[in-house]
């Protein structure tokens, strides 16, 4: 089986040759900081008498966990020291199965304690025996350059943004860095079931088509050419932040969207979510096993089946309240099961949070885009200070529902 499968370099102390494929992200373990590092192994050169300075040729998925990685960006190649060891994933009831995510990525093993010994940012630096074709020099000088504009966003958030908020603001919009955050704050937000938001999801691709249209309308720019850069925006802000399943939904579908809207014909949600699975599935087959999978088409199937039949059936009068509350339900119908399975907690805290707090976490969500983008100019810092006070109010209002009673089932 997969987990029994040993690759010739597990536990082989040596210098690894790896394609950097994501942003580099701060970790924290126990009472220090650390670097990880995701990639494509390319080649070693293995601490071994009988291999000499010989450049053995390697694949598969990398983690390594350096120190310092200021100068390393998605598209760089990164040669590291270090021992990779396998991450055995067994399966256990009501525990999260990785075994899908470890094949479909070929994932190989991680290096806990690396040392980073060169950093280049062209293939062509590379030993002759492992050069890319052409195509990967234009893809990489691309991947560097989205790079750029994550740690641009990360900065920018970091420098006006209080510290005990900034690191929240930053996976708000970004994702990632989870382990940054306090466990007091990640414990609420799985509680209340809004975790989701934390890590980049489709709420977040159909926010950025709202902005763009909304900012199309003030500056009196037509609904096709606002279209045009609905998804442009989308592609881009699905590279800077990693091409995980919710995301790359969510971005087929607000092209498929957009692609009705371009041509003036009916569009269909139904139709859109199915051909965004069928494309993923064709492209990778193992995730339909994979929990985010599960989850994102899940809810969304519960939204386009159920939102409108419960809404219809709830008092009228109330539709700031009764919304929220509808699609929140719609969604959740449909994912207890796997909930109850993956995280062991089902409660009605979710509902109270989806109308107390999502729209506070939303508005943030677009506020600090918009003052990112003006901070290239001029953002007020009053302006910032409102966003700050603004997640800490939701941040306190979600520890507040987390802590009630009945509010969470385990």
């Amino acid at each position: 089986t997969y987990s029994e499968s040993d690759t010739f370099f597990e536990g082989q102390e040596g210098t690894y040759i790896m394609h950097i494929t994501s942003m580099p992200e701060r970790i924290r373990r126990g009472t220090s900081e650390t670097i990880k590092l995701t990639g494509d192994v390319l080649g070693l050169y293995a601490k071994k008498e009988m291999v000499g300075e010989e450049l053995l040729h390697a694949d598969g998925e990398i983690i390594a966990y350096v120190n310092d990685a200021s100068s390393i960006l998605p598209g760089s190649y990164v040669w590291v020291h270090g021992t990779p060891l396998h991450s055995r994933s067994g399966v256990e009831d009501g525990q999260i199965d990785r075994r899908a995510r470890m094949i479909a990525s070929l994932y190989r093993g991680t290096i806990y304690d690396g040392t980073v010994t060169a950093v280049v940012t062209s293939g062509t630096s590379l030993p002759a025996e492992i050069r890319p074709p052409w195509y990967e020099y234009i893809l990489s000088a691309l991947m560097q350059d989205v790079g750029n504009i994550h740690t641009y966003v990360k900065q920018a958030i970091a420098n006006r943004l209080p510290a005990s908020v900034a690191a929240l603001a930053q996976t708000l919009v970004l994702g990632g860095s989870y382990s940054l955050l306090s466990s007091t704050v990640m414990t609420s937000f799985t509680l209340t079931g809004l975790i989701h938001i934390l890590s980049v999801s489709g709420s977040h691709i159909a926010l950025l088509f709202a902005m763009v249209y909304g900012i199309g309308a003030i500056g009196g720019i037509g609904k096709e050419r606002s279209t045009y850069a609905g998804i442009i925006v989308a592609i881009l802000y699905c590279c800077m932040v990693g091409f995980n399943p919710p995301v790359i939904r969510a971005t087929l579908m607000g092209i498929c969207m957009g692609i009705g809207v371009i041509r003036g014909t009916l569009y269909s949600s139904r139709q859109a979510i199915a051909v965004s699975a069928a494309i993923l599935l064709l492209y990778q087959p193992m995730l339909l096993l994979d929990v985010s999978f599960q989850l994102s088409f899940g809810a969304t199937y519960g939204i386009l089946l159920l939102v409108k039949p419960l809404y219809r059936r709830m008092p009228r009068g109330m539709p700031k309240v009764t919304i929220p509350l509808a699609l929140c339900l719609a969604a959740q119908v449909l994912m207890w099961p796997v909930q109850l399975y993956y995280f062991h907690m089902v409660g009605i805290g979710t509902f109270v949070a989806a109308i107390l707090v999502a729209p506070l976490l939303d508005l943030a969500i677009i506020g600090i885009v918009i003052l990112v983008l003006l901070n290239i100019i001029y953002a007020p810092a009053f302006l910032w200070d409102m966003v700050g006070y603004l997640l800490r109010i939701a941040v306190y209002i979600n520890y507040t529902i987390a802590r009630l009673p009945l509010m969470t089932y385990w």
